[in-house]
């Protein structure tokens, strides 16, 4: 019996000291309250790939976690030195509605919750993302519950940035222009080089001064000459309270000169008068042209004078500054008006198909309108002189110098976006309302007509897995616009 209770004290003590033993490896050795595993989808991306993935949250705890949609692990990479990366920002507004209405996430004691996530790479997409140069990195989630008690553990999923191709993203084509005897390619770091139509060679090359690729991506930025042979751009910020000061840089597009010649542009408050747009040159490119919400502007490109306006609001100026159209609400639709800038009554334009639908283009001697509901689209001459009708459902991008020919395209950024099937690009004869030809395969295509000689210059449209990005092949074509026939490729390798 005593050696019973011996033995039973023995016992006792034991399981104390263990107990005490486990007491004391908690305190110093603490064990997680919740664990997160993330899971990449693969383990080498391009530069510019959107990296994507999964997070696992377990709760170890004995009651449940509730976690709100804010508390939800922020996947992010960082570098063999544990640093976040270089980012660049979101160029479009995100509503954080539904997020901020969605109900808690609720996850019981010793269960597990699942989510996904991607991380945009691509400077080009418009939600923000980083900017991963080649390299190693790691997902992790620096910040998650760090306002909470209870120990976190984090497994993080390695992930290397490794190019398979020669080019970089820095030298993809964003924008190009034709004009004259000339091709004008922007590229993603700013550079703008110029090319011979005919022959393929270079021209020149010339760094746009401090290119914000955030600014150009918005819109009314940049503009090339109806030649090709000078480009501006327009720079913006806010002043001190609510004065918005901008100012256009004119840019010779050949030779080594690539000091630009500054316009001010008088401010105004951002109360008064809003944002600017460049419109772009007139068509003796003697006159750089801009929008600023309710009145035009034009810089005399020679004495820098400036002249303006007061205008209908959104209004645009024609090619050679000489008409003025803008829109006005008739019953609900916003109708297209031609007024003379030099005063008269103006002329309403006559829709092939619901104004809401209708695209518009802006020619040398008048105004396009394409509409793909009613598959029409016409042609009225500023003085309403001239009115033509072409019988297709593509909407107008491109005129001839000449006004011989109009290029319509059958599809649109949304279709690159949404992965839609490429559509047309069809050329028709203006004066009798011919189609000559059409362009259909697998690729998307943009399109610009040069002079000399005229032909049809095409991009083919490359996507990247980001939205919207998207950027042209190095790879040009150029068609006759008569016979549709493929004259010559064009090489723009970088340089």
């Amino acid at each position: 019996m005593t050696a019973g209770k011996g033995k039973a004290a023995a016992w006792a003590c034991g399981a104390a000291g263990l107990l005490i033993a486990l007491v004391a490896m908690v305190a110093f050795f603490p064990y997680p309250s919740v664990q997160v595993a993330i899971l990449s989808e693969k383990k080498i991306y391009r530069p510019g790939e959107t990296i994507k993935g999964k997070y696992i949250i377990r709760n170890l705890r004995f009651e449940p976690l509730i976690l709100s949609q804010w508390e939800l692990p922020k996947i992010e990479p960082v570098d063999a030195g544990n640093r976040i990366p270089p980012n660049f920002p979101a160029r479009t507004f995100i509503c954080g509605f539904l997020r901020a209405n969605s109900p808690p996430i609720h996850i019981d004691a010793f269960e597990s919750f699942e989510g996904s996530f991607q991380i945009d790479t691509d400077p080009l997409a418009d939600l923000g993302g980083f900017d991963l140069i080649e390299g190693v990195y790691r997902l992790t989630c620096l910040h998650f519950l760090e306002k909470r008690s209870g120990r976190i553990h984090i497994t993080n999923a390695p992930i290397q940035v490794r190019s398979a191709s020669r080019q970089k993203l820095e030298d993809r084509i964003i924008h190009f222009a034709a004009g004259g005897s000339r091709l004008v390619a922007l590229r993603q770091d700013g550079r703008i080089e110029s090319f011979d139509v005919s022959s393929g060679e270079q021209r020149g090359s010339i760094q746009i001064p401090a290119f914000n690729l955030r600014y150009f991506k918005r819109g009314g930025y940049l503009s090339i000459s109806p030649e090709a042979r000078l480009g501006a751009v327009l720079k913006g910020n806010s002043g001190s309270g609510s004065i918005q000061r901008h100012q256009v840089e004119m840019i010779e597009l050949e030779g080594s000169n690539a000091q630009p010649k500054i316009f001010k542009i008088p401010p105004k408050t951002l109360e008064e008068i809003g944002d600017c747009r460049l419109q772009g040159f007139d068509a003796s490119a003697k006159k750089i042209i801009l929008d600023r919400i309710v009145e035009v502007l034009q810089i005399d490109c020679s004495s820098s004078e400036i002249s303006t306006k007061n205008t209908p609001p959104n209004s645009i100026l024609s090619t050679d500054g000489r008409y003025l159209i803008h829109w006005e609400n008739e019953s609900g639709e916003e109708i297209p008006l031609v007024s003379p800038m030099k005063g008269g009554a103006p002329l309403r334009v006559q829709t092939p198909g619901p104004p809401s639908s209708c695209s518009h283009h802006l020619g040398r001697r008048g105004i396009y309108l394409g509409c793909e509901k009613s598959g029409k689209a016409i042609f009225q001459s500023y003085d309403g002189a001239v009115r033509k009708a072409f019988k297709t459902k593509g909407y107008p991008i491109c005129e001839s110098p000449d006004g011989q020919w109009i290029a319509f395209k059958t599809d649109s950024e949304y279709d690159y976006f949404e992965k839609r099937a490429p559509g047309s690009l069809e050329v028709w004869e203006i004066k009798s309302s011919r189609k000559l030809f059409e362009i259909q395969d697998d690729q998307h295509r943009e399109a610009a007509f040069a002079s000399t000689p005229c032909w049809l210059i095409c991009a083919v449209v490359r996507l990247g897995n980001a939205y919207p990005a998207f950027w042209y092949d190095d790879r040009f074509e150029a068609y006759d616009p008569e016979t549709g026939r493929l004259v010559k490729t064009l090489a723009l390798e970088p340089r």
